[in-house]
């Protein structure tokens, strides 16, 4: 799979991701103001959300690690925070599954729009410096690049 092509795929499901927090997070939203109680609802979207994220990060290991591994001299240090990323992210997931699964709803509304936020920002950072088209691009030739 040629970098754009890791890019347009992993940027995509940015995108789907975005749209499901933005989904919980109303929900969520909605139990802490008193205004539903949605508590099936609200498990219902974490737990499908968690099995995409699982589904979204193999994906960014099968193509994205190795994309940005090669791509330079500091692909192997890129790849490495990312693997380290992921495996807190992983870790989290644990987290937010077992308060979906044992918690009081309002307990999984704060624990759900926590884990949301700082996935958004994990996404907007992976986007800034791993998805950017500077970095993953198909020709091998780098633009504005000073040799000294």
């Amino acid at each position: 799979m040629k970098p754009s092509e890791v890019r347009s795929l992993v940027l995509a499901e940015h995108v789907e991701l975005r749209k499901r927090l933005a989904e919980i997070d109303a929900i969520a939203s909605h139990i802490l103001a008193g205004l539903e109680s949605g508590e099936r609802n609200l498990r219902e979207k974490v737990g499908q959300l968690s099995a995409l994220l699982e589904r979204h990060l193999s994906l960014e290991e099968t193509t994205l690690l190795p994309a940005i591994h090669d791509v330079d001299a500091w692909g192997p240090v890129r790849a490495d925070h990312l693997r380290q990323e992921h495996q807190a992210q992983r870790a989290a997931l644990v987290r937010l599954d077992r308060i979906c699964a044992q918690a009081v709803i309002v307990e999984l509304a704060r624990t759900a729009q926590t884990f949301g936020r700082t996935l958004l920002e994990d996404m907007r950072l992976e986007e800034q410096e791993l998805l950017n088209s500077t970095l993953l691009r198909d020709d091998l030739v780098t633009i504005d690049q000073f040799l000294g």
